[in-house]
């Protein structure tokens, strides 16, 4: 009865740890294939995130992504499983010892069990090491990654930048563009009143020379006027300065009798009916001399008056020559 109770307890200790162990190894690997998936999903998110040209928000993605690649692969889950077989392993020791004292048969079954555990554990060792070279490795190229992040990030923010002034240029050049639109149909409508105005000029210019051809043929039926009139003026103006002359003449003549009249008078003081003749003569020479200076006054006027009319000096009076006729 002892021998089968200590069978039953070794059959449920043989077969309890096994079962854990199988568990363990289905759910590393398990493990292993959700950590291989994330893997696969953060860089499927890298990628993602890097067409869509957002450094800040790949930048958050990818500490987040590190925080949870960290939490997957800090080797928790793998040393709480290495923990298990040890105490396993402790546990067939226990169980060991126990049937070693119940028997050598069972402690050697024990130990075969035992044996097998510690190849399954150093198993799972070379596992974990595996794991956390293949972990390691892929940190690296996670670190790798992230500086290749970093440099598209950087050149992600050049050409954000380079992009940002290009459609600054862009716009300037459509508003260049809207501006010398808008001078074309200012020239256009300017070059419609360009014509019109060209149209209008050369109106006004036809009227214009044939009212300048008239004013020519004004001017010349002036001229020939105003030349007919110098011709008249001058003519009289000879005739009046012939009559001038004469004037003169008969002026001389009369000073030249008043003084011939003088010395008679001297001579013929004394006699009473020579001063009679001489006072006779005196008053009928003042006359004379009257009448020739209001003849001279008559003949400056005149002077004056053409003067006034033509615009030129003419020496029409006593004394004076007149100037030549103007041909």
């Amino acid at each position: 009865m002892r021998k089968m109770a200590t069978s039953d307890k070794l059959t449920r200790s043989r077969s309890s740890p096994k079962l854990s162990t199988n568990g363990n190894i289905s759910q590393q690997k398990h493990d292993l294939e959700a950590v291989r998936k994330e893997k696969e999903n953060l860089l499927r998110e890298v990628i993602i995130l890097r067409s869509n040209f957002n450094s800040k928000k790949i930048e958050e993605e990818i500490k987040k992504n590190r925080l949870n690649i960290v939490e997957l692969t800090s080797g928790q889950m793998y040393q709480d499983a290495l923990k298990s077989a040890e105490d396993q392993l402790k546990i067939y020791h226990d169980g060991g010892y126990r049937l070693i004292n119940d028997g050598n048969e069972d402690a050697a079954k024990l130990r075969e069990e035992l044996n097998r555990k510690i190849v399954e554990n150093k198993y799972l060792q070379e596992q974990c090491q595996k794991h956390d070279y293949a972990v390691r490795n892929f940190q690296d190229r996670l670190s790798f990654q992230e500086n290749k992040n970093d440099q598209q990030a950087k050149r992600i923010r050049e050409l954000s930048a380079e992009i940002e002034r290009l459609t600054k240029e862009r716009d300037l050049m459509k508003k260049e563009e809207k501006d010398l639109e808008t001078a074309k149909d200012e020239i256009s409508s300017l070059k419609g009143e360009l014509k019109s105005a060209r149209v209008s000029i050369e109106k006004h210019q036809s009227a214009l020379d044939v009212a300048t051809s008239q004013l020519h043929e004004v001017q010349e039926k002036h001229r020939k006027e105003i030349c007919s009139k110098d011709l008249e003026i001058n003519q009289y103006k000879e005739k009046l300065a012939d009559e001038v002359r004469n004037k003169d003449l008969e002026i001389s003549q009369l000073k030249q009798e008043y003084c011939n009249l003088e010395k008679k008078i001297k001579q013929t003081e004394s006699s009473e009916s020579k001063e009679k003749e001489n006072k006779e003569l005196s008053e009928s020479f003042q006359k004379r001399l009257e009448v020739a200076e209001s003849l001279d006054h008559c003949l400056m006027l005149i002077g004056n008056n053409l003067t006034s009319f033509t615009g030129k000096s003419y020496g029409v009076g006593r004394n004076q020559e007149p100037p030549p006729p103007r041909i």
